[in-house]
């Protein structure tokens, strides 16, 4: 290649690699949106759960009040649980959004480098490398980038992250929490 054309493959390489960050950025921008609707909602439904609750308490324990209250504490039981499992997955996608944040940012990085054309492009990918594995705040980030390292194949690199991420849940024990 020649010195204009590697110019040129340098700067293109930049420009899709910074619209793939920006792309994800944008994409978990708007969703962000979205969810905060979506948590403001859960917010209000849990306030009513408990009004509702704190009624059925107030109504009087005679036998015809009683099927009906046992009705509306069975509803409000069942409404619970669905509510806890919309925070499981607000969870989830909020591990989502970390995963494809830290993305974004390591293809801002590396198109950065591909714009400047440094001449220690190598050491600059190095240092970009570890900086992005030092800012993984969850094991499953790290997990996928060990597998990703050591495997020259990714649909490899896949299967052994998720060998690995198997074997982390296992080593865990029930009562551990992993906070976000």
């Amino acid at each position: 290649m020649t010195d204009k054309s590697n110019g040129q493959f340098y700067k293109n390489s930049a420009q899709l690699t910074r619209l793939a960050a920006a792309q994800i950025r944008v994409a978990v921008n708007e969703s962000n949106d979205n969810v905060a609707t979506l948590s403001d909602s859960f917010t209000n439904i849990v306030n009513q759960d408990k009004l509702i609750r704190h009624s059925i308490e107030q109504l009087p324990a005679d036998p015809d009040t009683q099927k009906i209250k046992d009705e509306i504490s069975a509803l409000s039981t069942e409404l619970r649980a669905n509510i806890n499992n919309a925070i499981v997955a607000f969870q989830f996608y909020d591990r989502l959004c970390q995963r494809l944040d830290h993305t974004s940012q390591c293809l801002k990085k590396l198109s950065e480098i591909e714009e400047n054309k440094l001449q220690s492009s190598a050491d600059e990918v190095i240092k970009l490398r570890d900086n992005v594995y030092n800012h993984f705040t969850m094991i499953e980030e790290r997990l996928l980038f060990d597998a990703v390292l050591s495997s020259k194949d990714f649909e490899h690199a896949i299967e052994e992250y998720s060998l690995a991420r198997l074997k982390s849940i296992e080593d865990k024990s029930d009562d551990d929490i992993e906070f976000f």
